[in-house]
């Protein structure tokens, strides 16, 4: 009636999933249906959806500890998720669950149904950003881990860092971490998840 037609699922991931001590997700069935319900509801009155892989769910630090001990917080995971392709499984896993689940209610998971617009798959994770711009969103020791990474590779590409050079070569480097992690996960979602609709990952800056 106010002229609205679409809607983002915000922030979700964290009431529809936990993790139990074994560190595989358990699914909370009662806002999960409910969640379910509101996808139906605003799909029977035109109004489009859209959402993120992931948002703001607490990660299992006991478990990507043994990956990478600098996480401190969902916002290091946000980062870190596009580095390490053993913290991306953690992201696909909760992915499989939420987005291979059929709706009850649409008959449809949420990939193939045509009421989503877009599906993104990180909130404001620019690596340009969150490391770089130095807003806090990504913690010191992850940050000091990055750039131990950036210079490792420069040393095996025979790449010499100098401080005229760094920071040309760092966003090269960030930005190639970026493309590598989009593209796995563009595959991820159109292959395994059915995902149809637009795919995006820069929702907060026009800073990649």
């Amino acid at each position: 009636a106010l002229g609205y037609n679409s809607l983002r699922i915000h922030h979700y991931d964290p009431y529809i999933a936990k993790t139990d001590a074994d560190g595989k997700f358990v699914i909370d069935e009662t806002k999960h249906d409910q969640l379910d319900y509101l996808v139906y509801a605003m799909k029977k009155r035109g109004i489009y959806l859209a959402t993120e892989l992931y948002n703001s769910r607490e990660p299992d630090l006991d478990k990507l500890h043994k990956i990478c001990p600098e996480i401190k917080n969902s916002r290091d995971y946000k980062c870190a998720v596009q580095f390490y392709p053993e913290i991306r499984e953690d992201l696909k896993n909760f992915a499989r669950a939420i987005f291979k689940h059929v709706n009850p209610y649409t008959g449809m998971t949420w990939g193939e149904d045509p009421a989503f617009l877009y599906i993104g798959m990180v909130n404001e994770d620019s690596l340009i950003v969150n490391i770089i711009k130095n807003i806090g969103l990504c913690s010191q020791p992850l940050k000091k881990r990055f750039e131990k990474d950036f210079e490792e590779d420069c040393a095996r590409k025979s790449i010499a860092i100098t401080p005229e050079t760094r920071l040309r070569l760092y966003t090269d480097y960030l930005s190639s971490v970026f493309v590598s992690f989009y593209q796995d996960m563009h595959s991820f979602m159109r292959n395994e998840l059915g995902v149809k609709c637009l795919i995006s990952d820069q929702n907060s800056s026009n800073e990649t």
